[in-house]
């Protein structure tokens, strides 16, 4: 049976610090605490739709290692079907270094080992799942010329497509020209044309650009401030629900594999990013990326406290 999401991309091991400030350059800080879990964009991002109850596939690629088979085994463990997790010999698996101050605010180093060989080859192994699909989400930490290749197969067979372009860099025109959805912070929106957004204006300006060579609608992460939707029919804003921030990470990817899930039962664009934001309200609240991920079940209870509907 095939899954109704496909996420091609990375996995890694999370080590995270937690500390009182984040160390400046030359610095060395006291942290207070330590733990690891499994992360990386693609990962997170499937989790973030299996823990929806949402079937989902991923392809990925994880060391001959400890830390692949621990990987490996936490997918299973989270309802991931991973039939298209290959097993690389040539690199280590993926590590994250992640450092978490008071305010819930992060640095991440990311060693990507064994996600720079998932290749175009590997996507074509998988594309009759691709194929059968409703939704592909992909992220930038493996190579882009296999995002490419995976939107090429969800396109032939009009497959809806979100790239989350992190970590912000240039695209090609051609990878862009079959984005349905875009899930950039304003970061990333600037990387994609290697600038610095810091006025309105240029925010708008680059979202322009971009439906320009091909894009089809802009959900621009604001963190606290919410999400901004850009599309041919113009802008609209969405409010993020009123938190207690405890960690940060992994938010982007609970959007991103929110709006995944939702769009994948056949919400409108607009019901859909409101339910996303939700997701990643839940996730900020706890502290790492896949423990902080919500079920639908806590999801709604945590709606409905915060909400009071």
């Amino acid at each position: 049976m095939s899954s109704r999401v496909v996420v091609v991309g990375s996995i890694n091991m999370d080590m995270f610090a937690m500390v009182s400030e984040l160390p400046r350059t030359g610095e060395t800080v006291l942290g207070n605490r330590f733990f690891s879990t499994v992360g990386g964009k693609g990962a997170n991002q499937a989790t973030a739709i299996a823990r929806l109850s949402t079937p989902v596939s991923f392809v990925a690629k994880v060391g001959k290692d400890p830390f692949g088979e621990q990987m490996l085994t936490v997918l299973k463990e989270n309802g991931i079907d991973t039939r298209f997790v290959f097993t690389d010999s040539l690199s280590s698996s993926g590590v994250a270094l992640v450092n978490v101050d008071k305010t819930g605010e992060n640095t991440i180093v990311v060693i990507p080992g064994v996600n720079q060989l998932l290749s175009e080859e590997d996507i074509l192994k998988a594309q009759d799942e691709i194929a059968q699909a409703r939704v592909l989400v992909s992220q930038l930490e493996i190579p882009h010329r296999t995002v490419e290749t995976a939107f090429e197969v969800a396109r032939r067979h009009k497959v809806k497509t979100i790239l989350n372009p992190a970590p912000g860099s240039k695209l090609s025109p051609k990878l862009l020209n079959k984005v349905d959805v875009l899930t950039p912070n304003e970061t990333e929106l600037g990387n994609l044309f290697d600038e610095k957004i810091t006025t309105e204006a240029a925010m708008k300006q680059s979202c322009y650009r971009l439906l320009d060579m091909g894009v089809k609608s802009i959900a621009l992460t604001l963190g606290k401030e919410g999400v901004l939707m850009v599309s041919q029919e113009g802008f609209q804003h969405y409010s993020a629900l009123k938190v207690k921030v405890v960690d940060t990470t992994g938010a982007g990817d609970a959007f991103t594999g929110g709006l995944a899930a939702f769009l994948s039962e056949g919400l409108e664009l607009d019901q859909a990013v409101k339910k996303a934001i939700q997701v990643a309200g839940y996730s900020v609240t706890k502290l790492g990326a896949q423990p902080s991920l919500p079920t639908r079940m806590e999801l709604e209870e945590f709606v409905r406290i915060v909400t009071g509907k």
